[in-house]
Parts: structure tokens; sequence; C-alpha cells
């Protein structure tokens, strides 16, 4: 008789289906949103405010700064995040030009506009 190894926390939650999907869809949508409005010539700062004993202020429109700053539970959003730091970094270094970078938020906002308007939230990925 085999045991199982727990891999969840015991107070975790699993979700899976449809229900998955539109949690993934949902966070990476919340993701995109958040550091659309910093980019471009007329792009945006947003003020960070730390939670912590320093109560520090900052104020930035790089992306990888913003999403670093924030907590996130949704597991898909965490995954986009680590991509987009990265995407942020290989940027800074000029490997990457601010066109990609536009160009993937782009397409996040496609997507979601595309999905409402015909009801089926990812099923372009799924059919």
């Amino acid at each position: 008789m085999m045991v199982g190894h727990k891999l969840l926390k015991d107070e975790a939650t699993e979700e899976k289906g449809e229900r998955a999907r539109m949690a993934s869809f949902v966070g990476a949508m919340a993701i995109a949103d958040l550091v659309k409005t910093t980019l471009g010539p007329k792009g945006m700062d947003k003020i960070l405010q730390s939670t912590g004993r320093g109560h520090s202020v900052t104020v930035t429109n790089d992306g990888a700064t913003i999403l670093k700053s924030i907590h996130i539970d949704n597991p898909a959003a965490k995954v986009l995040v680590g991509i987009l730091c990265i995407v942020q970094l290989l940027k800074s270094s000029a490997m990457i030009n601010k066109s990609q970078w536009t160009l993937k938020l782009l397409f996040a906002s496609l997507v979601t506009v595309w999905t409402l308007d015909s009801g089926d939230p990812l099923g372009m990925f799924y059919n």
C-alpha cells in the first residue's frame, strides 16, 4: 500500500476545469491592467507605499519594480509576474525593445476584448 504525499498546505484550495481557467484569465488580466498604464511616452507613474515598519513611498513607472512590490495570491498571475520581470530585465539590458513589451500587453488586452465579446472566455485556446 502506497501512502500519497501531501502537496498542498492544509489551508490551500484546489480549482479545476473552467473555474481554474477563469481564475488564471482574471489574474493575467489584472496584472496586464496594472502595468499597461505605465507604457509609452505618456506612461503614468505609480505610487508604491510599503506596509512594513519603514513605510517607504516609491514613485515609479518601471513594470518590474511595480510587479515585485505587490502581493499576489493567484498562481497563474505569479507565473506571469515572474515572466514579465524577466522580460523587463532583458529590456533594460537592451536585449528586448519596448515595442515587444508593449505588444505583450496589447495581446493580453485583445484576448480580453475578444473573449468578453464571444462570451466564451479562453475558448479559443481550448476548442
